[in-house]
């Protein structure tokens, strides 16, 4: 059975990040720019981002920060379907939001796993 290490987390929160501002860059060449979901979408990306350059530290210092990066995401993937439905696309955003809740979980379970492996390694202390 495969495992996530801290460095698939790092190279997803990564990709993610790259991907946040795709519709920012797909818009540029656009007369006219949607810019709350360009600013969301790269505030996103700049979260993402930071986490994956900071995974490590947060992974033993602040596993809870990622939780809640991966929560608030789950909430905005679930206003954007929300919001679908009530424009009237019906539900063509369900899908996109069931597997963005399976990976949320799956996510959030493995950021625990590697919290706890990281606290439970034992920390090199200066020579003096």
């Amino acid at each position: 059975m495969l495992k996530e290490t801290p460095g698939s987390l790092r190279a997803y929160f990564g990709l993610i990040a790259l991907m946040s501002f795709m519709p920012l860059l797909s818009q540029l060449s656009q007369p006219k720019i949607d810019w709350i979901s360009a600013a969301i979408g790269s505030a996103f990306g700049c979260l993402y981002f930071y986490t994956a350059v900071r995974m490590d530290h947060l992974l033993s210092r602040r596993p809870n920060f990622l939780r809640g990066v991966l929560i608030l995401n789950l909430i905005l993937s679930g206003l954007a379907a929300a919001i679908g439905i009530l424009l009237g696309n019906g539900l063509t955003g369900l899908p996109v939001l069931l597997l963005a809740f399976a990976v949320t979980a799956y996510l959030y379970s493995t950021v625990g796993r590697l919290a706890r492996e990281a606290l439970a390694k034992p920390t090199l202390k200066p020579q003096q």
